[in-house]
């Protein structure tokens, strides 16, 4: 059955950081505990005693550990805009507005670091003038609308039709549910979709539990002993790379 949708993981496949930046900050933005301690907008909110090394401490604790100690586990992880808003009274003596949560989130958001692979959007462009659909199915733990944001800011959101995070589905790859809320996404067929990602255990076990087909865009060199007993339909090594092959 010829393919109608590729999906793309986001990070390492369109986008990455730059060398040397710690992983944790693809998580949260650590830094802007500072600026959030000392932002006028919102640092007269904070409860007495709650500074940036507080603020780091509880962060740590009831954010990010919700999401990272899971995932090598259960898969199933807390909505992030549904925790973040339950756990945040603990630090704000009121409820912030809806303008002071985007400030928030603005301090917090790690897509700032994130670069776009010089062929991103020649691929991407190239592809949805092939007519194919395209979509996003990505890990992350601060809410989906700051990846979309990005994209958007880069001229790309138009090209992508859903955009699917672990952190709006409440399932982090390679838990099934979360390709086949992408796939529900646009009623398409597991068999006419093809996901395109960088890690195997995540990327492409994750794509094949469902049916998908799957090209490992092995960038970084991971061990291809990994997928001598499940392996993709083709591993690439560039982005660029993807529109050479037989879809």
């Amino acid at each position: 059955m010829p393919i109608r949708v590729i999906f793309f993981d986001f990070g390492y496949v369109l986008a990455s950081p730059p060398p040397g930046l710690d992983p944790r900050f693809l998580y949260l933005d650590w830094d802007g505990m500072a600026q959030i301690a000392a932002d006028p907008l919102l640092a007269p909110l904070l409860r007495p005693g709650i500074g940036e090394a507080q603020l780091r401490a509880f962060f740590e604790r009831e954010y990010y550990q919700r999401f990272t100690g899971p995932e090598a586990s259960q898969l199933e992880v807390p909505r992030a805009n549904e925790l973040m808003r339950a756990i945040l009274p603990r630090l704000f003596a009121r409820p912030l507005s809806d303008g002071q949560y985007e400030r928030l989130l603005f301090h917090l958001d790690t897509m700032k670091y994130m670069r776009f692979h010089p062929a991103a959007g020649r691929v991407v462009r190239a592809l949805s003038n092939l007519n194919f659909k395209l979509g996003i199915i990505s890990n992350m733990i601060l809410p989906g609308v700051l990846l979309e944001r990005l994209l958007r800011s880069e001229g790309l959101r138009e090209f992508f039709g859903p955009v699917i995070t672990s952190s709006e589905t409440g399932y982090i790859k390679p838990h099934p549910r979360i390709f086949e809320r992408a796939l529900d996404a646009g009623n398409w067929r597991a068999e006419e979709a093809l996901m395109v990602g960088d890690t195997y255990r995540q990327d492409i076990i994750g794509a094949r539990s469902v049916g998908m087909r799957a090209v490992w865009l092995n960038s970084r060199g991971e061990p291809l002993a990994q997928a001598a007993q499940n392996p993709p339909d083709s591993i690439i090594h560039s982005l660029e790379e993807l529109l050479t092959v037989d879809l």
